[in-house]
C-alpha cells in the first residue's frame, strides 16, 4: 500500500472518500459495490468503497475542484478534509500531467467555478439505472455543463488536461477507477 502526505497532493489527483455514516452515502457505496460485482465481476470490502471524490485543480489555497449540495466549487482541501483523511484514498494518473495540461485543467475549473454550475440532483437515480443495466441503458441529462456531480467533475476535469482520458466523464465512478490501470491508488499517511 503506498501513502502520501496531504502536501504531496497535485494537479489531477483524486481524491475520493468514505463516509462511514448517512443514509446517502451507504446508498451510494452499495451501488459501487453492486457496479463492481456486475461490471467487474469483484466483490469488493465494503471499506474500499468510495462515496464522494473531488480533484486537486492547482497547488495553493483553492485548490480543490467539487460538486457539493450547493454546486460546483473551487475550496481548500485542508481546510474541508484534514479530519477526514483516514476515510480516504487517491486516485492518482501513473502518467502525470504536463505542465500545459495543468493550466487546462485549472482553466476550467475556473470556467466552472465562474458559472454559477448546480449540483445534479437526479444523478443518483440515474447510475441506480445504468448500473442495474450494466452499463445498457444511459438515462443521464446529457447537458453536462448546466448541472454536474462529483464523480462527473472528477473525471470531466481530466478529460479536460488531457483529452481522451475519459469517452463519457459522466459515466466513471470511483470503481471504475480502482479498476483503470492507468490510475494508481494511494492512502494518506497516518
Amino acid at each position: 500500500m503506498k501513502t502520501i502526505k496531504p502536501t504531496d497532493l497535485r494537479p489531477g489527483d483524486i481524491p475520493a472518500i468514505h463516509r462511514p455514516n448517512g443514509f446517502l452515502p451507504k446508498g451510494i457505496r452499495f451501488f459501487m459495490w453492486l457496479w463492481s460485482v456486475i461490471h467487474y465481476h469483484k466483490k469488493p470490502a465494503w471499506s474500499h468503497l468510495r462515496n464522494h471524490t473531488m480533484i486537486i485543480a492547482a497547488k495553493g489555497q483553492r485548490n480543490t475542484a467539487e460538486a457539493i449540495a450547493k454546486g460546483f466549487v473551487l475550496r481548500n482541501f485542508m481546510g474541508h478534509y484534514a479530519d477526514k483523511l483516514e476515510h480516504m484514498v487517491v486516485f492518482r494518473l501513473k502518467d502525470p500531467l504536463e505542465p500545459h495540461e495543468i493550466k487546462r485543467l485549472y482553466a476550467k475549473a475556473r470556467e466552472m467555478a465562474d458559472s454559477n454550475i448546480e449540483y445534479e440532483v437526479w444523478n443518483f437515480a440515474c447510475w441506480i439505472v445504468y448500473i442495474l443495466s450494466n452499463g445498457h441503458w444511459d438515462i443521464f441529462p446529457k447537458d453536462p455543463e448546466d448541472k454536474v456531480f462529483c464523480f462527473e467533475v472528477s473525471a470531466m476535469l481530466i478529460e479536460a488536461a488531457r483529452p481522451g482520458t475519459f469517452e463519457k466523464p459522466y459515466l466513471v465512478n470511483t470503481v471504475d477507477l480502482q479498476n483503470d490501470d492507468r490510475f494508481e491508488e494511494l492512502y494518506f499517511e497516518k
